[in-house]
């Protein structure tokens, strides 16, 4: 599957530290609306992954839509 990452600007993010503990977060705003400043809808996508494998980009997890 070829990656879907090219098509967007990416942040890289902190959501919540506990106990020292980084919760990392990855913001995906695709590039063809990065510059536009009206309001658009918003989908997010937790992914807990049950600490078995995967990261929060990895490819198979990220919808083509």
């Amino acid at each position: 599957m070829a990656s879907l990452l090219p098509r967007f600007e990416r942040a890289e993010l902190v959501y919540k530290t506990i106990d020292n503990t980084q919760f990392e977060c990855s913001v995906l705003v695709p590039k063809s609306i990065a510059s536009t400043v009206k309001p658009l809808p918003l989908l997010v996508h937790f992914h807990g992954g049950s600490l078995v494998m995967g990261t929060r980009l990895e490819p198979f997890f990220l919808s083509k839509w």
